[in-house]
């Protein structure tokens, strides 16, 4: 059963700004129109609110055109917010004069005192008349609304959404489309007696309004980063998990994980996981949780207690990762710049322990090491390197005096910000040097790393010159940095400077 939602002039134009890619020229028509409404139906309805899908109607002279959207009216008491409407629009038409013969110029008093009779006129309202219009203690009937009230300043009257509806085919194009109560914030989104965009939106904003950020869609996890530490990954939370079927508890990462687990065991089959999302989206810190559930959920109802060196190593690969694959994007203080295949080996036999890994890497971001955009970092790796090698290290890597900071180079400054909020440079350089020897790098390779990492850093403060009958050569200022460079990758400077000021053919 459509409903009218209530939605003020101000609004519509707001609306129309937002989805003016997809109108057409929706906003000029609806600036010379004669009147504007919405009507829709209901999606979802709350103490506070009601969602649903709506359509934007306008009317001048004798034709009419509409849009879609997906509307969310405030049911507060009088006089009421404006309704906002979401910015990523369901559907779209294209404001198209059609002749009608039943022009919508009744006014919303007419629809009202006809209330008895079958909704075979167009109510119409001026957007001053649909501003005092609320959903306001409307009754529920089957999980839907079943009516509305009109707030006027001397009386309130209830008034069903048919008379407020345009007759014809316009309402087919509108089903019932309302959950009912019970199963609002379902752990599962399968469960949804209507399951569509707006329902899965309106679920889970009512899950993670609860700190809940994993939710099920069948066997798929759908997880919403709450760029906040939650306490869920403890190893009291493993064990909740472990040995569990799925459905005993809360959705969970570690579900799937036990699931993954619980195949490979019974069936003996491989098993994968795939993490897939946006940039920003947490794919990154949920593959870190999912490698540590296995590491070691499993030791907690046995006598082995303690993880293995292979466990250690790789988790101890996580800080490697991203270090030198992770850096600050503007969407993403720890944006993976790279993907990557991690596959585990597990013995077989009762016990099923961890034995072996392999990782590959692939579609590394290059450009990043020389260029960043305003406000984003290059790779972690370096900020640390600045931020915590001991005193010994930076005058071996030439990073002291002038050179000491991130502001001190050219691949390390261009975002503007070499800092992140919450994040300190100087303890995960000591935890990637630790991490790197967790999964044999040794000390003399880890030395070879730092300087070649402190080489690239001096070589991007080379500035060049030269016209293409002089050829290419070296900025004169920039003469000692360039030996600098040169001397930290193990290069013969002459070398260097020919590979970089002449062309090979």
């Amino acid at each position: 059963m459509p409903l009218a939602i209530a939605i003020d002039s101000d609004t519509i134009v707001q609306a129309l700004k937002i989805l003016e890619p997809y109108t057409k020229g929706a906003r000029a028509w609806f600036e010379d129109s004669d009147e504007a409404w919405v009507k829709g139906t209901l999606i979802q309805r709350t103490d506070d609110e009601a969602v649903g899908v709506g359509r934007l109607v306008f009317v001048r002279d004798d034709t009419v055109a509409s849009t879609t959207a997906q509307i969310i009216a405030k049911t507060a008491s009088p006089p009421p917010p404006a309704a906002r409407v979401l910015a990523s629009a369901t559907s779209s038409d294209s404001p198209q004069s059609a002749t009608s013969a039943g022009t919508p110029d009744t006014p919303l008093r007419s629809a009202i005192a006809s209330r008895h009779r079958k909704p075979s006129v167009r109510a119409a309202a001026t957007p001053d008349e649909l501003k005092r219009i609320v959903a306001r203690g409307s009754r529920l009937t089957g999980g839907r609304i079943s009516s509305m009230q009109r707030v006027d300043d001397s009386y309130v009257i209830d008034i069903s959404f048919a008379e407020l509806a345009e007759p014809g085919a316009d309402a087919e194009l509108l089903p019932p489309l309302c959950n009912p109560p019970i199963l609002d914030c379902t752990p599962d989104l399968t469960t949804l007696s209507y399951l569509h965009e707006p329902a899965v939106l309106y679920n889970l904003r009512r899950r993670y309004e609860q700190r809940l950020i994993y939710t099920y869609s069948g066997v798929v996890l759908v997880a919403m980063n709450p760029f906040d530490p939650v306490p869920v990954y403890s190893p009291e939370y493993m064990a909740r998990y472990a040995r569990k079927e799925p459905g005993h508890e809360e959705p969970h990462l570690f579900a799937i994980a036990e699931n993954a687990y619980k195949g490979m065991v019974s069936d003996q089959r491989d098993q994968t996981i795939i993490v897939y999302g946006e940039s920003g989206s947490g794919k990154t810190t949920s593959a870190k949780y999912i490698m540590r559930y296995f590491a070691q959920a499993h030791h907690a109802d046995t006598n082995d207690k303690q993880m293995s060196t292979v466990e250690s190593q790789i988790l101890a690969t996580n800080p490697v990762f991203e270090s030198f694959g992770n850096a600050k994007t503007t969407r993403n203080d720890n944006s993976s710049r790279f993907g990557k295949f991690l596959d585990i080996k597990f013995e077989r036999g009762l016990r099923q322990k961890i034995v072996g890994g392999r990782i590959r890497t692939f579609l590394l971001e290059r450009s990043r090491v020389a260029y960043q955009p305003p406000t984003e970092r290059n790779y972690h790796i370096f900020y640390q390197l600045l931020a915590g090698a001991p005193d010994d290290l930076r005058s071996e890597l030439r990073l002291d005096g002038e050179f000491a900071s991130w502001q001190a180079f050219h691949y390390t400054r261009q975002g503007g910000d070499g800092t992140i909020a919450g994040v300190n440079d100087a303890e995960d350089f000591t935890v990637t040097d630790a991490s790197l020897g967790m999964v044999g790098i040794g000390r003399e390779q880890r030395s070879a790393i730092w300087r070649t990492l402190s080489g690239i850093l001096h070589l991007g403060n080379v500035t060049f010159s030269g016209t293409e009958t002089t050829g290419s050569y070296v900025d004169s200022p920039a003469e000692a940095e360039f030996a600098i460079a040169a001397s930290l990758l193990g290069v013969e400077e002459h070398r260097l400077r020919q590979w970089l000021t002449k062309r090979q053919i």
